[in-house]
């Protein structure tokens, strides 16, 4: 079987009339120029930068004591290092 000798027995008589459209360029995207506004119900809302660190020496001593004890506790992230916390394992049978 032999091939056509152009493509332009395969094609349509319509197709080769119509004109060649190119296709129209995407136009630039555009950024808004609208500030952003606070919703009505923060505008109460008073945010402060939290530093670095936090000092209790303005702290009465029991406060101090009872903050140092709450930092010192480690909670086991993964389930190989909570297995060998006591802690855990009682909290786990209290559970139960």
């Amino acid at each position: 079987m032999a091939l056509p000798p152009d493509s332009s027995s395969i094609l349509p008589v319509s197709s080769l009339d119509s004109p060649v459209v190119p296709p129209s360029p995407t136009p630039p995207l555009h950024r808004t120029l609208r500030l952003p506004k606070q919703p009505q119900w923060m505008q109460d809302y008073v945010s402060m930068p939290f530093p670095d660190f936090y000092s209790s020496s303005h702290l009465p001593y029991p406060s101090c004591s009872f903050a140092a004890n709450i930092s010192a506790i480690i909670e086991p992230q993964t389930y190989q290092k909570a297995i060998l916390d006591s802690r855990w394992i009682d909290a786990m049978k209290q559970e139960i």
